[in-house]
């Protein structure tokens, strides 16, 4: 599919990665920077890198891996926030003017959704870069909703008996909307709003909303009252702003709305990735809950691992919320601390494991207990746990803000078997909190980062608050608890507190002690009769690291705004991006190997790479990067009649299985017979192994203006191992290319794509796509790199993309290749043709990723529909387990025991329908399971179709014991059997009794049993035509 940037450029993207860029008209002297991270592709305009590295303008509008899995909607969505000036509004309407067109104000930010058109988004963006008026832009991003004893578990019985059931308490819920029918909400709404765009209704088309509303205030009068929620009085305002996800200005709109109506206690059982800095949801709980004293209770993500809070569990006065199971254990899946800013979140814990509450009509038909309830897990289901709290303790006491409700709750969490850093100061006891006369401010302390080096007596101090709301005075005793004794030190083992009110306390975390780098978690108790107050702490010991100044010079010698990434090796894909002023930028930076890479757009034209690779950073250090030593790379072909397509010049760093690429772009046009454009500063420091540099270009013989129906194309790449040489020019010549003849059925056009990958596995350079007219054929020539470039070839053809695995070309070799002709089905190559498993299991994970319309060109051959529709199901000892709208995916959580599984898929997509149904056994086991599943290939001829068995985890036909064939000619009314014949090499032929009558369509069902007794029976409509 083509992502249109915000810029107005055009990206094209297969697979989830970035292809050729068309600039929008007007910015042909545009360059661009590629850059990837983990699994995300950004591709960065050279006028928006500087805004992009400065943090005023959000990085995921450039990254063009989300924007593809988001849709191609017409249109680009952003949150701005302007000047408090004359400037501002000027900018404002100079916006709109260009097309721009406001959605909605945000209030708590300042700020205004906003869409612009793709096709105004070259002129709003040409206004948006001269603005002065302007002080942010965000990507207006989906987040997602995070998904009978537990409400006993927190202690809400006891609130119960003393009479508090969140009367007269306004709970706002934003999340997918809710079921006014079900019989445990019932009477429970008092306002409700959407706020989809042209979609006004509230009611819950997921299920995820009415779950969690369930949860705070459900009745459980469709169960007797075993499945009540927490707070089962409560009156319940409902913003429906997630549907298919929760775009950031409606999750926005509706937490303001909840404010304005009166809203104490706000559930976010959503969130997204958070990242350094303060997002448009962060900044909105912090400033809403300061001006309204409205409590914020957040999801705190279910991503497992440290470092991994979402946003906006990761605000400041957000209350966010960790999940625990029946026993009071850690969540496999719920979200660690610390924050990107290094606080202590979450604040405490709740139940979330195999919660049970409301099921929303005609929703959550896996999860379901029986018709009124689903079983769910997920923090998304801790957090209304606390929420119910809170509106128990809001009942209690009408006059407290959200300071009292979160002090009182986490100053009152039962202690459990997790750090600070993961469950805050504990797991949520309604009990407890309800009898505190006492809390904290602020609720934890966070002393975040100590700044190495750490010399003896290194130590920061930080003041807690104790208030007393008893109407006495009282004493309290303090105790420090933490794994690394000395580190946290009190400035008095007690403190006296007045009646109604506060006393401080000094605590000190000591970061000059001898010992390990790394993060420190405790908690601070107070305790004065039978009061107990939890505050959860910690610090962070820089490990050793320094300072590093980056300088910045263009081919004239002059200071430019260079975008420069570090990237730590060996490389993890995290770079961190340092922002340049006036040529001159600073970064703190960990010890160790690092790489130093800028990309400069030169005034004079073109563009510059240099790297500095395998830096050993040991001391405060200067990287001087400047472009005047650049020298040009001069690429050519030797076909005269050759036009450049498009050209790169990057560096990929990383070896095996993973890799980070970081690139620019050169001009192209039919008018230009050498790589024109691309700069390099050749390495003179040591060079790396783990580093390749390499230039990229595409040569085709150009249609007009465009590079269609052009009878050869070559593809030429230069990898370089340990940094960029001193020599950058290279004449091609024949005998270092591969040929590669590809012919294409089928009546249309067709796109075919060529992408290289260096070290075999790592992905490095970026594929260019050639429309060629079909049926026809095209020659392509590779360079090889003596073995070290693995070419992967692909083809788009409507609205399927078909695939061969990468492999490596031999310079000399002639390699025929067919494309596009039947019968398209399911294919699983197997680990010979290099190819990963597409069924397999990992621990207690089940993945399937069938390429179920591969085409018959050849047996290693893999596709897949770009858009398809049916659905995925896996059954385990004859219980369905999962399913996936999406047929071409299915990822399941399994038990760890041996069990009996059938994978059942149904998908439609240009004009065929498949059907196929394996069946398999399956256990748990240490590291990667290939499963054992077969599927059947066709090759029709004239009588006959030739059959070829693949099985992923034993090769071709060698797991088969039986197999049986079916055609069909009216469209699978009636089917008539095949003779099947095994032939030597482990295939086979199927002789048609009738052969069809020509143009008639043929569908072909087969039905396979393997050694081990698995089964994979399949059924292809419209397989091929007699």
């Amino acid at each position: 599919m083509t992502v249109t940037l915000l810029s107005g450029d055009k990206v094209a993207v297969v697979g989830g990665e970035a292809g050729a860029v068309v600039p929008a008209p007007g910015r042909a002297g545009v360059r661009f920077v590629r850059r990837t991270s983990g699994a995300d592709t950004y591709v960065i305009p050279s006028d928006a890198a500087g805004a992009v590295a400065a943090g005023t303008l959000d990085r995921q509008l450039f990254n063009v891996t989300r924007l593809a899995e988001s849709g191609e909607h017409g249109e680009v969505p952003i949150i701005v926030r302007y000047a408090d000036s004359a400037g501002g509004e000027r900018a404002r309407q100079e916006l709109k003017a260009a097309g721009a067109a406001e959605q909605r104000p945000i209030r708590a930010l300042s700020a205004r959704a906003v869409t612009v058109e793709n096709a105004a988004t070259a002129a709003v963006w040409d206004k948006l870069v001269r603005a002065d008026g302007i002080r942010r832009v965000w990507l207006d991003a989906e987040v997602q909703p995070l998904l009978d004893k537990s409400v006993p578990q927190i202690g809400a019985p006891a609130a119960w008996q003393a009479g508090l059931t969140g009367k007269g308490v306004k709970v706002a819920i934003l999340d997918s909307g809710l079921d006014p029918d079900h019989p445990d909400l019932r009477g429970r709404v008092v306002a409700a709003k959407s706020f989809i765009d042209d979609d006004p209704g509230t009611a819950d088309l997921d299920g995820h909303g009415t779950h969690v509303a369930s949860t705070v205030a459900g009745s459980g009068a469709a169960s007797e009252g075993r499945y009540r929620g927490v707070a089962a009085d409560a009156d319940l305002l409902i913003g429906r702003v997630c549907q298919d996800g929760c775009s950031t200005s409606s999750v926005l709109d509706g937490m303001q709305w909840a404010v304005d109506n009166g809203a104490r206690i706000v559930n976010l059982s959503l969130g997204g990735p958070d990242e350094p800095g303060i997002d448009p949801l962060e900044e909105a709980v912090n400033t809403l809950t300061a001006r309204s004293g409205t409590l914020f209770v957040v999801a705190a993500g279910n991503d497992g691992g440290d470092r991994t809070v979402s946003s906006p569990a990761s605000a400041q006065s957000a209350l966010a919320v960790a999940a625990v199971d029946g026993d009071d254990a850690l969540a496999g899946f719920s979200s660690r601390g610390p924050g990107a800013d290094g606080a202590v979140k979450p604040d405490l814990a709740a139940p979330g494991a195999g919660i049970v509450a409301a099921r929303a009509r005609d929703t959550l038909a896996l999860e379901a207990v029986d018709d009124n309830y689903a079983k769910l897990s997920g923090t998304s289901m801790a957090t209304p746990h606390v929420t119910g709290s809170a509106a128990l303790l809001a009942q209690a006491h009408p006059g407290w803000r959200a300071e009292q409700l979160k002090g009182a709750l986490v100053g009152g969490a039962t202690p459990i078997r997790a750090d600070a850093y993961a469950v805050g100061s504990g797991r949520v006891d309604v009990a407890s909190a309800m009898s505190a006369t006492a809390y904290a401010s602020p609720t934890s302390l966070s002393f975040g980062l100590a700044r190495w080096p750490h010399p003896a007596g290194q130590r920061q101090t930080r003041t807690v608050t104790l208030h007393n709301t008893a109407g006495t005075a009282r004493t309290f005793d303090l105790t420090v608890s933490s794994p690394d004794v000395g580190v946290f030190t009190l400035s008095s083992a007690r403190v006296a507190v007045a009646a109604h009110g506060s006393a401080e306390v000094g605590v000190t975390a000591h970061t000059g002690l001898d010992g390990r780098d790394g993060r420190f978690p405790g908690v601070l108790t107070a305790t004065s009769g039978g009061t107990r107050v939890r505050i959860a702490m910690g610090v962070e010991r820089e490990v050793p690291s320094h300072d590093v100044t980056v300088t910045a010079k263009d081919r004239t010698g002059s200071p430019v705004d260079a975008y420069v990434i570090l990237y730590p090796m060996p490389a993890t894909g995290d770079g961190m991006e340092i922002a340049l002023t006036d040529g001159t930028g600073e970064a703190r930076v960990p010890a160790g190997r690092w790489t130093a890479v800028a990309a400069t757009v030169e005034p004079v034209g073109g563009q510059s790479i240099e790297v500095f690779p395998d830096l050993e950073l040991s001391n405060d250090t200067t990287l001087a990067f400047d472009s005047r030593k650049a020298k040009k790379i001069d690429v050519t072909v030797p076909e005269k009649s050759a036009r450049l397509g498009r050209s790169y010049a990057g560096i990929v760093l990383g070896s095996d299985d993973y890799g980070v690429t970081f690139a620019i772009d050169g001009p192209s046009g039919p008018t230009m017979k050498r790589t024109a454009g691309l700069y390099a500063v050749p390495t003179r420091t040591r060079k790396t192994r783990d580093l390749v540099f390499f230039s990229e270009s595409q040569w085709v013989r150009p249609n007009g203006t465009e590079a269609t129906d052009s009878p050869y194309t070559y593809h030429v790449v230069l990898p370089t191992a340990g940094g960029i040489p001193s020599t950058l020019r290279h004449a091609v010549r024949r005998s270092e290319l591969a040929t590669v003849t590809s012919t294409y059925q089928g009546s249309g056009t067709v796109q075919s794509i060529a992408m290289p990958y260096f070290g075999h596995r790592v992905g490095g350079g970026f594929w260019t796509p050639v429309v060629n007219t079909v049926p026809g054929s095209r020659t392509s020539y590779f360079t090889t790199g003596g073995g070290t470039v693995a070419w992967r070839q692909s083809m788009i053809f409507g609205d399927t993309e078909q695939s061969a695995p990468a492999r490596v070309l031999r310079a000399g070799r002639t390699y025929p290749m067919r494309w596009n002709g039947p019968v398209f089905g399911p294919s699983l190559p197997g680990l010979s043709s290099g190819q990963r498993p597409l069924v397999a299991r990992q621990g207690d994970v089940i993945a399937a990723r069938v390429p179920l319309f591969s085409d018959g060109g050849a047996p290693e051959h893999y596709g897949y529909a770009l858009q398809a529709t049916g659905t995925a199901q896996l059954f385990r000892n004859g219980e369905l387990i999962a399913e996936d709208p999406d047929p071409q995916r299915l990822v399941a959580e399994v038990p760890a025991d041996d069990a009996a599984y059938r994978l059942a898929i149904t998908a439609s997509a240009a004009e065929r329908t498949v059907t196929a149904e394996w069946t398999f056994r399956s256990a748990r086991a240490a590291g990667t399971t290939v499963l054992p599943l077969s599927t059947v290939r066709f090759a029709p001829r004239p009588g006959s179709i030739g059959v070829t068995v693949q099985s992923q985890d034993s090769g071709e036909g060698g797991s088969t014991r039986k197999l049986a064939v079916q055609t069909s000619t009216d469209d699978g009314r009636t089917w008539q059997p095949a003779t099947v014949r095994r032939l030597p090499g482990g295939r086979w032929t199927a002789v048609v009794t009738t052969p069809p009558a020509a143009g008639t369509w043929v569908a072909l069902r087969s039905t396979l049993t393997r050694a081990d007794g698995g089964t994979a029976t399949q059924t292809l409509s419209r397989a091929y035509r007699g």
